[in-house]
């Protein structure tokens, strides 16, 4: 299959600036710009929106507005991207990449329904998922009312071509059982030795919870830019 050479006349683009703020808030369009006679890029058969990012600003594509682009004889020849069961050699690469990182960013739901994203070290059994924090934080409240969560784990890069991670959907449960805490506990220590030098100074109650995953999404640069397999357990 050939690249669709993508041309901007007469073709509209909505530049949205970004910045590394750490925050709530909407994204909103701050330049639109009118870009005419010259190519932009050369891209696969793609959907009516594209969505290019860029270090410093995002493209919004209507590719409706290229004269002579017609989707219906473009969209049968792109690969769509199935859910579907995970083989036990792709859960084994999934557990293998969960083990080896420290951290992961997980997303949960505020009150006033704004997503909140944290950074939080965890430790696994398979699968299934752990993180520790203060019964009174935010993410506590949060799960409280809402059990639904997305996070992310990836491995250190420095070329997109290497680029690995995963992301799931899934649910999260505080720990209620003692003896499921104690083993969480340990696993904790475990991994991360240095937690005895802050347990003696924390004062606040300590919540674990687990999460099961429902979706899987593995991403694999090293397979071709943007490869990614999903899985639903």
């Amino acid at each position: 299959m050939q690249p669709l050479p993508v041309y901007a006349a007469d073709l509209q683009v909505s530049v949205v600036q970004t910045t590394r703020f750490a925050g709530i808030g909407q994204a909103k369009p701050v330049r639109s710009s009118i870009y005419t006679g010259k190519p932009l890029v050369s891209e696969r058969q793609l959907p009516s929106m594209r969505i290019s990012i860029y270090p410093a600003f995002a493209c919004i594509i209507d590719l409706h507005q290229v004269q002579g682009y017609a989707p219906e004889q473009h969209l049968q020849s792109v690969p769509e991207r199935r859910v579907r069961d995970m083989k036990k050699n792709e859960m084994a690469a999934v557990i293998e990449l969960i083990e080896k990182e420290a951290d992961m960013t997980i997303a949960t739901v505020r009150p006033d329904g704004y997503p909140q994203a944290t950074t939080v070290s965890y430790v696994n059994d398979g699968l299934t998922l752990y993180f520790g924090t203060s019964s009174s934080s935010q993410k506590a409240m949060n799960l409280a009312g809402s059990s639904k969560v997305s996070l992310t784990i990836n491995r250190p890069y420095r070329f997109w071509k290497d680029i690995t991670g995963v992301s799931m959907g899934g649910d999260a449960s505080r720990v209620t059982d003692a003896e499921e805490f104690r083993q969480v506990g340990q696993l904790l220590y475990e991994k991360y030795p240095q937690i005895p030098n802050f347990a003696d100074s924390e004062s606040e109650e300590v919540a674990l919870f687990r999460i099961e995953p429902r979706f899987i999404s593995f991403l694999d640069y090293r397979k071709g830019f943007g490869h990614t397999e999903q899985y639903e357990l």
